[in-house]
C-alpha cells in the first residue's frame, strides 16, 4: 500500500484563517480577503512561520480535512493566531500599496538610448 505524507498544520491553519476572515467585523477588510488569493497569501503566511508537522498515512485513509486539532500545542496554537493577525496587518498594508502605486510603477524602466553615450 502507498503511503502518503500528509502535513498536519495545514488543515489547522486554513480553518482557523477562515474562521478568523468570517468573523471580521471591517467589511472593507473582509471584502478585500474573500478573494481566494489573498486567503492563499495568508494561509502561506502563516505556514511559512510555523513549525511542519507532518505524519505518514495510508493512501486510502487520507482524510484532509480530519485532522486532530490537538496535534498543535496550546502554545502553537496562540502564536498561529498571533501570526494570522500579524499576517493580515501585513498583506492589507501591502495590498493597499499595491492598489495605489499600480503595476506601471514596479515595472522597471529601461534607459533611452540617448542615455546610453552620456
Amino acid at each position: 500500500m502507498a503511503q502518503a505524507i500528509i502535513n498536519l498544520a495545514l488543515p489547522i491553519i486554513t480553518s482557523k484563517v477562515e474562521e478568523i476572515l468570517d468573523n471580521l467585523s471591517a467589511a472593507s477588510l473582509s471584502q478585500s480577503f474573500s478573494g481566494a488569493t489573498l486567503k492563499e497569501e495568508l494561509i502561506t503566511y502563516v505556514l511559512r512561520r510555523m513549525p511542519a508537522v507532518y505524519a505518514t498515512a495510508d493512501m486510502s485513509q487520507v482524510r484532509f480535512r480530519e485532522v486532530p486539532p490537538n496535534c498543535l500545542s496550546t502554545e502553537q496554537q496562540g502564536r498561529m493566531v498571533e501570526l494570522i493577525y500579524e499576517g493580515l496587518r501585513y498583506l492589507t498594508c501591502h495590498q493597499s500599496h499595491w492598489s495605489t502605486t499600480g503595476p506601471s510603477s514596479t515595472q522597471a524602466v529601461a534607459p533611452s538610448p540617448s542615455d546610453w553615450f552620456g
